[in-house]
């Protein structure tokens, strides 16, 4: 019986398994915003593909609009039962001292695809050496409260609400200096662009399975394209998804399912 040849195993291309996240090899610059390698220079937190009809994908496809774009889907049929589930690209860039940084990006949401508790994600995760100043999380969908997992690093998380058009191509941009501002006047909060060396770019799907508490099938796919990561704002000078302001802590954050199966919430700010 002849076996399949499998590929060699290279750590590199897993490289949110191998490294804590203060040990991510950082770029001077975002690397491969517009997918046009693939993914190269982006780490990936799944590491094996399904044989056949696979329920977590993370590809580069071509779109009727665009060259290449990043899609990460999860099927409502994912393996892992009540588990929440992540599906994850991730590359760290040096700041070098920048007191100004804009990422600017365009996502798209099917919108049939979208249900139950699961959401997409863009999260901005800063750290001195090895130290995690904390995390900022825009979100499309609901949000889970910690979007690292069981052993994600301790560290602050601040989410802001993102609004999307399904089904289109919605663009987006972060002006991080500015939104961690408005959440130090708002929160206690060790984040601070000036003190950071670098910054760690996650692009995200995530589902919660099949919600203990109603039983709702939970399902994503959300593209992204055009990365590009400046020290000034291409459009506007705040951060914006869809068209509209990005709102601090948005309302469906996702505390955590407690005995009884309720999520726990927050309430969202505007500014």
């Amino acid at each position: 019986m002849d076996l399949p040849q499998l590929s060699e195993f290279n750590p590199d291309d897993c490289k949110l398994w191998f490294y804590e996240d203060w040990e991510l090899p950082a770029f001077n610059a975002l690397k491969n915003g517009d997918f046009s390698e693939g993914l190269k220079h982006w780490g990936k937190y799944f590491i094996y593909q399904q044989d056949r009809n696979p329920s977590i994908t993370q590809n580069v496809i071509r779109d009727t609009q665009k060259t290449r774009a990043l899609e990460l889907y999860i099927d409502r049929d994912q393996p892992y039962g009540n588990a929440v589930t992540f599906n994850r690209v991730s590359q760290m860039i040096d700041l070098q001292g920048r007191d100004q940084a804009y990422l600017d990006f365009e996502y798209k949401i099917n919108g049939q695809d979208l249900m139950g508790y699961a959401g997409g994600v863009v999260s901005v995760a800063l750290y001195r050496g090895e130290k995690n100043l904390g995390q900022i999380v825009y979100c499309f969908g609901k949000a889970y409260h910690k979007l690292d997992g069981l052993y994600s690093s301790k560290g602050d998380y601040f989410h802001y609400r993102c609004a999307y058009q399904p089904d289109v191509w919605n663009t987006g941009q972060i002006n991080l200096a500015e939104d961690i501002a408005f959440i130090q006047g708002e929160r206690d909060s060790r984040l601070s662009l000036t003190d950071a060396d670098k910054v760690k770019i996650t692009l995200q799907a995530w589902t919660d399975g099949k919600y203990w508490e109603t039983n709702v099938d939970s399902q994503i796919r959300i593209q992204f394209a055009e990365l590009a990561l400046s020290d000034t704002g291409s459009i506007s000078a705040s951060s914006f998804a869809g068209q509209e302001p990005v709102l601090l802590d948005p309302e469906q954050v996702i505390q955590g399912i407690t005995h009884y199966g309720a999520p726990k919430r927050k309430h969202f700010q505007t500014r």
